[in-house]
């Protein structure tokens, strides 16, 4: 009788040693759908980023905003200036130029924010075509000017402008 009492047992034992081995196999297996999960969430946050990229950009020409950008005669700065304001939020821009850096044409640019903290009255930004600390060290050979503005309205729309700038013959 005690031998069969211990076959009993052996056969629970190995039972319980079966079970648990499949709730340890169910708990591995959910915690790899979890970390699986956070992986398809992250997959699905990049296609909807690749969707928002694709949504168009609105556009509008400089003369819907009163956009200008006037380099001074020695080509050491240029000032955008934006006379529409009265439906603009704000302003982040982008200027590019080509620079010859020890005779070599360069790529450079510079980018800001500027806030529309007064309705329909005209905004201002002077940029340099170079870079200042202290000390303002002036690009030579300045060509190819290109601005591009993006335009936030007071409706939350965003909207893209583009002004190729003339470069004014050298002196």
């Amino acid at each position: 009788m005690l031998n069969s009492q211990m076959k009993d047992l052996l056969k629970n034992k190995k039972i319980l040693i079966s079970a648990g081995i499949i709730v340890l196999i169910l708990i591995l297996g959910g915690a790899a759908l979890l970390v699986l999960g956070k992986g398809s969430k992250a997959d699905t946050d990049q296609t909807v980023n690749q969707e928002a990229a694709q949504v168009p950009v609105l556009t509008l020409q400089p003369t819907d905003i009163g956009l200008t950008f006037v380099p001074d005669e020695n080509m050491q700065r240029g000032t955008m200036t934006i006379t529409k304001t009265a439906d603009i939020a704000s302003v982040d821009y982008q200027l590019t130029y080509t620079a010859i850096v020890s005779g070599e044409p360069v790529s450079r640019g510079t980018i800001g924010h500027v806030d529309v903290k007064t309705k329909g009255q005209k905004i201002s930004q002077q940029m340099v075509f170079g870079t200042c600390s202290d000390v303002c060290h002036y690009d030579n050979g300045i060509t190819d000017i290109k601005l591009i503005v993006k335009v936030t309205n007071t409706d939350g729309k965003i909207y893209q402008v583009e002004l190729p700038v003339p470069v004014p013959p050298a002196k």
